[in-house]
């Protein structure tokens, strides 16, 4: 009887733990997935962002350098 009792509760435990066990799967698979798709497209921003920026740095460098140039021409 004991016996039969113990064999229940692990066989509800079991059942519990399964549809947990499959949820954290699931949420780990989710969360992997994201992080996949969202480092690329991040490293993306960045960079672009990056070549914004030394796009700006050249254009006011040269636009210095051209007014030097008209200044000292003069």
């Amino acid at each position: 009887m004991q016996l039969k009792g113990r064999y229940r509760a692990q066989e509800q435990a079991e059942h519990w733990q399964y549809p947990l066990l499959l949820l954290l799967t699931q949420q780990m698979l989710m969360w992997r997935l994201l992080i996949i798709t969202a480092i690329p497209s991040h490293l993306q921003i960045v960079t672009w962002l990056f070549i914004k920026k030394q796009r700006q740095v050249n254009a006011s460098r040269f636009q210095t350098r051209y007014l030097l140039t008209l200044l000292s021409s003069r």
